[in-house]
């Protein structure tokens, strides 16, 4: 299926079901008996579902009685008429993906002051139990350090509508292309990810309404939703090789025992247009894990700031690359 353009709400649902089924990948349309608008009041009402051993609403019944539920939230006005009787799903085999035992998906809408004066707005989703970190957004959004301190998640139902075109306890990734265009971009955590990789059969549960959800492995949804607009984007290790160039090598020569030749802490690298002083990746037992990624120190006009930030360059990548380095100009260890 080609990728589309000027889709509302109900549309953008549509599209990536359609995606979704297209791959084969198992989901689920679930139907709560109460409205949440937070993590935590999801997080009680399902364990009382389990405690009492009801099952979440889904039927087989998809694509009409889909639309007639999602144009229930009419434009502009809260929601918050009698719940749906009905529910609509994929039935999948649970065997594939455990749906009975979800995690939760929340996405953080943050604003931040782009030029001094102009707001500008980031979803950024997690797992339930995970924060975000401004750190993280900061090196995948190329953010300068004045622009990362203005980044806040605190404001008010009408601004998160204005940024999202849905209220609090519907927001998720998939919003309508005309909000998608104005958003900076929607970000999978490097948590999130991790998770979803780590328990290959987790689904999660991810608001469109108060009281109804889909169900899905993250994976599975950014894969789709990243096919419909590069705006999605992700921990930029997931997504293949890590565009990173290095301005200046630091390097001396790493001890045996902790398993590395080199050591790269003082290597200056340019990430998503800013520049980074690297540190080593922490020492473990025995010594250090090469697959780890480091953290930079921001660079601004020749100046470090204080402050490290993740980066997805793992000791692997700048060994490679000093290899290649090496190739190219031998004894150049400093």
């Amino acid at each position: 299926m080609q990728s589309k353009t000027g889709l509302d709400f109900e549309d953008a649902f549509m599209y990536t079901i359609d995606m979704l089924e297209e791959r084969g990948y198992p989901y689920q349309d679930a139907l709560y008996s109460e409205e949440t608008v937070s993590v935590s009041e999801k997080r009680r009402l399902m364990q009382r579902m389990r405690r009492h051993k009801i099952d979440y609403g889904w039927e087989k019944k998809r694509d009409e009685a889909l639309r007639k539920i999602l144009t229930a939230a009419t434009d502009g006005v809260a929601p918050g008429g009698e719940p749906a009787s009905a529910s609509a799903g994929k039935p999948e085999n649970d065997s594939e993906v455990d749906f009975h035992r979800p995690g939760i998906m929340k996405s953080v809408v943050f604003r931040y002051m782009k030029n001094g004066s102009e707001p500008h707005f980031i979803i950024a989703c997690t797992s339930g139990r995970e924060r975000v970190s401004p750190h993280e957004l900061m090196a995948e959004f190329g953010l300068s350090k004045g622009e990362s301190d203005t980044l806040d998640h605190r404001m008010s139902s009408y601004h998160m509508f204005e940024a999202t075109g849905r209220w609090k306890g519907e927001i998720g990734p998939i919003v309508a292309d005309e909000k998608l265009e104005r958003l900076d971009g929607i970000y999978f955590t490097n948590s999130l990810m991790r998770r979803s990789l780590k328990e290959p059969k987790k689904a999660f549960d991810i608001p469109y309404r108060m009281d109804r959800s889909m169900m899905v492995r993250a994976t599975h949804l950014f894969e789709v939703l990243k096919q419909r607009s590069s705006k999605y984007r992700t921990w930029s290790a997931f997504e293949g090789d890590v565009p990173f160039e290095v301005l200046e090598w630091k390097v001396r020569e790493g001890e045996r025992k902790n398993g590395v030749d080199y050591l790269f802490a003082g290597t200056t690298v340019s990430y998503r247009g800013r520049e980074y002083v690297i540190r080593n990746p922490r020492k473990g037992h025995p010594g250090y894990d090469r697959r780890a990624h480091c953290y930079g120190m921001p660079v601004s006009d020749g100046a470090r700031l204080l402050g490290h930030v993740p980066l997805p360059i793992s000791y692997q990548d700048l060994e490679s690359r000093f290899d290649k380095y090496l190739n190219q100009f031998p004894n150049s260890i400093q």
